[in-house]
C-alpha cells in the first residue's frame, strides 16, 4: 500500500507548496537513500528503500513515506529528529523550524516543535509523507553529494568511473603505496588501456587532471627487471601505449611510474620511469564497487563462487545479477569481455583465477545462429582467440560460459545449453 501511494504522489506531483516532484528532479540534484532512520517518541523507525534525497545548494530534503501499521492506521503526534544513513555512514542534521512541505492528499498538520528543534506531525492517516528540510554545512553537503552521485568518499573525487585523491605529500613509492592503502582501501592510481573506448576515456581524464595540477605524481606501475612492467593489481602494462613519454619505458631495473608534465605550455602529461626511492607527490585511487563486488581493471565484478552462491541456470543467474543493489546511475548484469587481445585474455584469467577446472556463466547469448551478442548490446567477437576448439557449436538455447583449465592456467569460452546450473559473474555497468 505504501508503495502504491508513493507512486501516486510521485506521478501526480501534488505537494503542499504545489511544486511537482518532476520539477525538483529536473532542476535539482536527486538521489535515493539506502536507509532513513527516524528517532521518534514512539521508538526508532527505519525506512529502507522508500526515501529519496534532494541535494540542494544549502540543504538536504528527505522525501519519506512511512506506514504506521502498529496503531491500526491511526498515527499519534510524533516528535521527529532526523538522522540520515547513506551507505552505512551516518549524517545528523538539525531540522528547520518552519513548516515542512507535505503531501496535500494526506492532509497532515505540521508545526514546529520549538523545544527539541524537531517538528510535530499530527495525522489520522496510516501514511505519513513529506519532506524534512535538514540544515547542514557546505562541507557536509559536498560529502553527501559525492556519496549520492559518485560513490566517492572524501578526500576522493570522481574522475571518470573511479575515485582519485591528489596528495600534496612527498613520499617515496613504498610510502605512497602505504598511505593510499590507509585511505578508503585505495591503491596508487593506475592507468589501463586494456578495454578500449570506455577505458581510453578514463585514461585521458586522469592524465588531463594531472596536467592541470602541473606537477609530478606517482602512479602504481613498477618493474624489477627493466623488461616487464606491472600495475599493483598484477596486470601487465602495455609498453607501446601512448601514455608513455617517447623516451620511456627505459631498461633500468627497479623503477616506478610517475605522471609528469613535460611541456608546461602544452600541459600534456606522460608516464616516466623514476627511481622508486625518490620523494614526489602521488595519486591514490579507489573505486565505487559495492560491497561483495571487487574491481578488476576499471570495472566492478561479483563472483558467485567467491560468495558461496548456489550455481544457477543462465537466465536465473542473469536475473540474480539484475536485482543486485548498486549505486545510482549504475545497473548490474552478467559480465562481458572486451576485445579479443592479450589484455582481454588476461581479464578472463583474472576473473576465474584460483578455481580449478571451473565453468562460469558470462553475459552472452546467440542472436542468430553463431552470431553471439553481449548483454550490453555489443556484438560478440568472431575471433577464435577466446573460443575453446570445440566451440561455438551454435545451439539455439546455448549461452556462453568461461572454462578455466587449471593444468595450463588457460581460460576459454564455450557455448553450452543455458539450462545447466553453473557459478556466474555479475558486472556493474553505467546506465545508458
Amino acid at each position: 500500500m505504501a508503495w502504491i501511494i508513493l507512486s501516486f504522489l510521485l506521478a501526480v506531483g501534488v505537494w503542499a507548496d504545489h511544486t511537482p516532484l518532476k520539477h525538483l528532479h529536473d532542476n535539482r540534484e536527486f538521489g535515493r537513500a539506502k536507509k532513513l532512520s527516524l528517532e521518534t517518541n514512539q521508538g526508532d523507525i527505519e525506512i529502507e528503500n522508500e526515501s529519496a534525497i534532494i541535494v540542494q545548494p544549502d540543504q538536504l530534503s528527505v522525501v519519506f513515506l512511512q506506514e504506521d501499521s502498529e496503531n491500526g492506521g491511526e498515527t499519534d503526534s510524533v516528535e521527529w529528529d532526523v538522522q540520515l544513513l547513506l551507505k552505512d555512514t551516518q549524517y545528523e542534521g538539525e531540522i528547520r523550524k518552519e513548516k515542512t512541505s507535505v503531501a496535500e492528499v494526506l492532509q497532515p498538520t505540521v508545526k514546529p516543535h520549538q523545544e527539541n528543534n524537531g517538528i510535530e506531525i499530527e495525522n489520522d492517516s496510516p501514511l505519513l509523507a513529506g519532506q524534512l528540510h535538514v540544515k547542514t554545512h557546505g562541507s557536509l553537503i559536498d560529502e553527501v553529494y559525492n556519496k549520492v552521485h559518485s560513490g566517492c568518499q572524501p578526500p576522493f573525487q570522481k574522475i571518470g568511473s573511479l575515485c582519485y585523491f591528489f596528495s600534496d605529500k612527498l613520499l617515496d613509492f613504498s610510502g605512497a603505496k602505504e598511505y593510499c592503502e590507509s585511505l578508503s582501501h585505495g591503491h596508487i592510481s593506475d592507468i589501463n588501456l586494456a578495454m578500449l573506448d570506455y577505458e581510453e576515456k578514463e585514461d585521458l581524464a586522469i592524465l588531463a587532471a594531472v596536467a592541470a595540477k602541473n606537477t609530478t605524481f606517482w602512479f602504481g606501475g613498477k618493474t624489477e627487471d627493466g623488461i616487464e612492467w606491472k600495475w599493483l593489481d598484477d596486470r601487465y602494462i602495455n609498453l607501446q601505449a601512448n601514455f608513455w613519454h617517447l623516451t620511456e619505458p627505459n631498461k633500468a631495473q627497479n623503477r616506478c611510474t610517475v605522471a609528469q608534465v613535460i611541456n608546461h605550455k602544452i600541459r600534456r602529461s606522460y608516464l616516466f620511469a623514476y627511481e622508486c626511492v625518490e620523494a614526489v607527490n602521488f595519486i591514490c585511487q579507489t573505486n565505487i564497487c559495492p560491497k561483495e563486488f571487487r574491481r578488476i581493471g576499471h570495472h566492478c565484478y561479483l563472483l558467485s563462487a567467491e560468495l558461496g552462491i548456489t550455481p544457477l541456470p543462465w537466465q536465473h543467474a542473469r536475473n540474480y545479477c539484475q536485482t543486485l543493489s548498486v549505486p545510482m546511475g549504475y545497473r548490474a548484469d552478467l559480465a562481458v569481455l572486451g576485445l579479443p587481445d592479450q589484455d582481454g585474455y588476461q581479464l578472463m584469467n583474472n576473473l576465474v583465477a584460483g578455481y580449478a577446472d571451473s565453468f562460469t556463466w558470462l553475459g552472452a547469448f546467440p542472436e542468430t545462429g553463431c552470431d553471439f551478442k553481449w548483454v550490453d548490446g555489443r556484438s560478440f567477437p568472431k575471433s577464435p582467440f577466446y573460443w575453446h576448439y570445440t566451440s561455438p557449436d551454435c545451439g539455439r538455447d546455448n549461452r556462453v560460459k568461461l572454462y578455466h583449465y587449471a593444468p595450463t592456467h588457460r581460460t576459454y569460452l564455450i557455448d553450452y545449453p543455458g539450462s545447466y546450473s553453473y557459478p556466474f559473474i555479475c558486472q556493474m555497468f553505467k546506465d545508458d
